[in-house]
């Protein structure tokens, strides 16, 4: 990748009414000066994980990679849940 790749990961207890894109979406542009980059987000409160890419981060990670990143995130979280439950 690229050095000038931008990477964010943030998490978010309230979006304020808006979708977890634009939660992500924002969080990109106001902590980074560039439009090269990759931006993740866990949101709580649209119980949604996003990623979004920008520039040349397309070209690394594009949707079916997106897609599949995403489908073992979900599964990961789902089977510590299913973990948590059978513990308590």
């Amino acid at each position: 990748m690229p050095q000038s790749l931008l990477q964010i990961v943030a998490t978010c207890d309230d979006a304020g009414g808006k979708s977890a894109q634009t939660v992500c979406e924002d969080y990109f542009n106001e902590y980074t000066a560039g439009n090269n980059g990759i931006s993740c987000l866990v949101d709580m409160d649209n119980r949604e994980i996003y990623i979004a890419t920008a520039g040349m981060a397309q070209y690394y990670l594009n949707d079916d990679t997106v897609d599949y990143i995403l489908d073992e995130a979900y599964e990961a979280v789902s089977e510590e849940l299913v973990r948590a439950l059978i513990q308590s």
